[in-house]
């Protein structure tokens, strides 16, 4: 025996190499999880039935118990953020609950445009949102509820 069947033989010795077709097949380490229907993110066609759905809400007519002013506010960051952010949001993956998505019975804590309270200075990046009210920070991060929209919520 020459010395490079001889170094083979040595190398090969504990190596499975070759042998990899009948290793054990690796699964993956967690659960496969469902998309939820209500925090797909927005498309081009999504975010258009956004705004014609806001479209047909009425300034006059308030729903979830809320006041005029506050109903007319609400209306009008949710026009003004589908405007100014619709597409980048649809872009970063933000959802239409992030978006435009309110708790039922409680007034302000619901996605962005519930929040904003006539606040001009957001800040939109691919996870988080950033506005100053009062000069008070506020932020939400995406995908943080999944939220009735405003117009899907009973009145």
């Amino acid at each position: 025996m020459g010395w490079r069947e001889y170094a083979k033989q040595v190398q090969d010795v504990g190596h499975d190499r070759h042998n990899r077709h009948i290793s054990p097949v690796s699964t993956p380490n967690v659960p496969n999880v469902p998309n939820v229907p209500g925090s797909l993110p927005l498309d081009p066609k999504g975010l258009r039935r956004c705004v014609e759905r806001l479209s047909r809400l009425d300034p006059l007519a308030p729903l979830h118990g809320l006041s005029v002013d506050r109903w007319r506010q609400l209306l009008d960051d949710a026009e003004w953020l589908a405007e100014t952010f619709g597409t980048q949001a649809a872009r970063d993956g933000w959802s239409a609950a992030d978006l435009f998505g309110r708790w039922p019975d409680v007034d302000g804590m619901g996605g962005i445009a519930d929040r904003l309270n006539s606040s001009r200075s957001l800040v939109l990046s691919a996870d988080r949102a950033a506005w100053r009210i009062n000069g008070v920070t506020f932020t939400y991060n995406r995908g943080s509820y999944d939220l009735p929209l405003v117009w899907e919520v009973q009145p």
